[in-house]
């Protein structure tokens, strides 16, 4: 006799953390129920199979296996393996699914009762990462769809496809960030037509030593680790504390569980480049016992470019420094079910860099730097039984930055030795005080020190204690986050930065966003306390300790359009009011009897930024995904001045085209950007002689177009080959100062 089950539960509002216990129970209410039905049954048929994952086919655990005629489901192990037991004779659906990855079934018929069949499927990757895990502009996980923020991911396949080892590279064609140029050519990020030190740049949450000129230098973070890069656009100072002003990039690294038993990878390519990568993870399980398990990654790279030389009479600094970058880096998670997860990452980078200091017609100099970062950090979340969450962190990053020039004659200036420190130590509690509501509080204390002969006294430390709260409701289609973050800075006192989010799901396809911020950014070491005699080259820079701490207003609104797997719209408008903005000037203008122009900083008065993202992304054929992005920038002083180093208009397209019978994967990156007001402070040779006044130059218009091919060989094997700058487009001595580049590379995995 057949039996029927029936089970109905019923639930009204459900937070995240609401969320995954159901989802939890309901797992393990599943298992239960496929136990009792299948226990009823004397039959040995069984249906075996393993399920893998995206392009590196790597296999986790939990993925959920839907029995589609019995409406039962399992879950895969870690192996990425299942077994559907007492099966009688029969034809079976059976259905694979996981979050950012498009589902796949089978159907599999059993001749007898006692008939085994073996499956396999694989998931790709979704063309829409609506589905994806973030968790940088909340306290708590979302997918995507749901975050009450607006929040961008650059996902690992499409770091792959850039096919560069070069961080800058890989967000360039990103819509609404803009890369800064900084010492040496260094990269940084810019967004919403703000500063480059007001816009964040984390790795794995936590903040990082070695900032050139104010601001992270993309090319110290090692791609070959990167898992994901999630982009928070407009304050995040309630969370992040201080220079999340115009946003947050969050890069997150790989997961030990997840990554591929051993990964390796050779590229190279014109202007001498060089990349190596290998990596090995592996999971540990029952330790103590079926629960306990340790997984644990390895990863290590090397990176040597020869560089690119243009030298104009006119200019400085237009050409990309030879670099010899390595990084080791080691993570280890230890978890006990959902119960306990412990993590420890350690990592060293190194790097050394040689670059033109100044034009042939000035006198030819070159710089040599190096830089050597250390990195631990380690963090403890325990889920106790009433759903709530303790999570302590801690956190340490030094760097140890050398430089110096040396000229054509040999001879050694401006010898530079500093060492940079960053700590952080941090721990919260995440609760559910009523049935629609999760609430997170916490505390940090901070500091970050610095030592270098370039800064006044030698030495400084600034720490910041910090008190921090969210609280997010979910009530039917509507989702409420409130909190504010109150630090306590030991040079400017005390300020607090609250903010408010909304997001209302409006249909199953159209969702609207918007949220309130106030940014905080306190002045750094170099604004305040910088003292750089370069009389050598007839200028000095200043720091400025009346300098006051920058604050503003942010809002965002953004709309967000997605119909299944066909297409994905969304768009985001911003405005910045910024007051005290920091800005470097010519404090003293070099004279006939005062040969020496003196740099410094001073506070504006009040900026606006204001502008709007649009991003649309169109799956034209199953083997076909078009994205176009728009962005527009306007930035003035209180004045209504225009303020240089944003570009008004870019524009932005990706395309993917994965050939069905060769397996080939096409890629185009492209993007342009409108002419752009620059400045030609610090470049122009004659401007630190005194011998004409600064001045305000356009960077014309232009653009450029990226090519790459994947093909897979083996299951395991696969070779890739592109062009950068197909065009051969250069801008000096701000734009493109690359030109046409080749490259080929191989990847291993297992």
């Amino acid at each position: 006799m057949a039996r029927n089950w029936k089970l109905t539960l019923s639930y009204n509002v459900l937070s995240p953390v609401n969320k995954q216990q159901y989802n939890e129970t309901m797992k393990s209410l599943n298992f239960f129920i496929a136990f009792i039905i299948f226990s009823s049954v004397s039959s040995a048929g069984s249906i075996r199979g393993k399920v893998t994952l995206g392009n590196e086919k790597m296999t986790i655990s939990g993925v959920s296996i839907h029995l589609v005629d019995k409406k039962v489901r399992f879950g895969t192990d870690r192996n990425g393996e299942f077994v559907i037991p007492n099966l009688t004779k029969g034809t079976f659906t059976i259905e694979a699914m996981q979050l950012g990855y498009t589902r796949s079934s089978v159907t599999v018929t059993l001749v007898s009762d006692n008939d085994v069949q073996e499956v396999s499927l694989h998931l790709e990757e979704s063309p829409f990462q609506l589905n994806e895990v973030v968790v940088t502009g909340s306290f708590n996980k979302h997918l995507l769809k749901d975050a009450p923020v607006i929040t961008e991911v650059i996902g690992r396949r499409d770091i792959e496809r850039t096919g560069s080892a070069d961080l800058s590279e890989v967000i360039r064609t990103q819509t609404g960030i803009e890369l800064g140029t900084s010492i040496g050519q260094t990269q940084n990020v810019r967004m919403q037509g703000l500063n480059k030190n007001q816009v964040l740049v984390l790795v794995d949450g936590e903040r990082m030593s070695g900032k050139v000129d104010d601001a992270v230098d993309l090319g110290q973070i090692p791609v070959n680790m990167i898992e994901k890069i999630e982009v928070v656009k407009g304050p995040l100072s309630s969370i992040y504390g201080s220079e999340a002003i115009g946003g947050v990039v969050n890069i997150i690294t790989k997961n030990p569980k997840h990554a591929p038993s051993l990964h390796a990878g050779v590229t190279g390519g014109s202007n001498g480049r060089q990349d190596y990568e290998l990596a090995a993870a592996h999971t540990f399980g029952g330790l103590f016992d079926s629960t306990h398990e340790l997984s644990m990654l390895v990863n290590a790279g090397y990176n040597k470019y020869f560089g690119v030389t243009h030298y104009d009479t006119s200019f400085s600094f237009d050409g990309i420094p030879e670099y010899d970058r390595k990084n080791v880096d080691l993570k280890l998670n230890f978890s006990n079910g959902d119960r306990l997860q412990a993590d420890v990452k350690a990592g060293y980078f190194e790097d050394y860099m040689i670059w033109q200091a100044s034009s042939i017609d000035f006198y030819e100099t070159e710089t040599k730097a190096t830089n050597r970062k250390r990195t631990l950090s380690s963090s403890l979340n325990y889920q106790l039984t009433n759903g709530s969450n303790i999570r302590v962190s801690a956190h340490y990053s030094e760097n140890e930055h050398g430089s110096v020039k040396i000229a054509n004659t040999g001879v050694h200036a401006d010898p530079n030795i500093a060492t940079e420190k960053v700590q952080t130590y941090r721990g919260q509690y995440t609760f559910i005080p009523y049935a629609s509501s999760v609430l997170t509080i916490g505390a940090e204390h901070n500091s970050e020190g610095s030592t270098s002969g370039r800064l006044k006294e030698g030495a400084r430390t600034i720490a910041n204690d910090v008190a921090y709260v969210e609280d997010e409701w979910s009530i039917g289609d509507y989702t409420l986050a409130f909190g504010g973050r109150y630090s306590e800075n030991s040079v400017f006192g005390g300020f607090f930065a609250p903010r408010l989010s909304f997001r209302y799901k409006a249909t199953e396809k159209l969702t609207f966003r918007a949220s309130y911020g106030r940014g905080f950014r306190a002045p750094s070491f170099i604004e305040l306390f910088f003292d750089f005699n370069h009389s050598a080259l007839n200028y000095v820079v200043e720091g400025n300790t009346a300098l006051q701490p920058e604050k503003s207003h942010g809002f965002n609104f953004g709309i967000d359009y997605a119909r299944d797997d066909i297409i994905w719209f969304r768009t985001n408008f911003y405005y910045n009011d910024v007051t005290n903005l920091i800005e470097d000037y010519i404090k003293q203008q070099a004279t006939v009897g005062n040969p020496y122009t003196i740099f410094s900083y001073l506070n504006i008065a009040e900026a606006v930024t204001k502008g709007v993202d649009v991003d649309v992304d169109i799956q034209l054929h199953h083997t076909t995904l078009l994205s176009v992005g728009y962005n527009y920038t306007s930035a003035t002083d209180g004045n209504g001045v225009e303020l240089p180093f944003r570009t008004p208009h870019t524009v932005t397209v990706k395309g993917t085209y994965d050939h069905p019978a060769w397996g080939t994967s096409f890629n185009l990156r492209a993007r342009w950007q409108d002419a752009t007001l620059v400045n030609d402070r610090r470049q122009n040779n004659q401007t630190l002689t005194g011998a004409v006044e600064e001045s305000d130059i356009v960077t014309p218009a232009h653009g450029v177009v990226d090519l790459k091919a994947i093909q897979p060989v083996y299951d395991m094997v696969q070779v890739s080959a592109g062009v950068n700058n197909v065009l051969n487009k250069t801008v000096f001595p701000y734009g493109q100062i690359k030109g046409r580049e080749f490259f080929a590379g191989i990847q291993i995995r297992l």
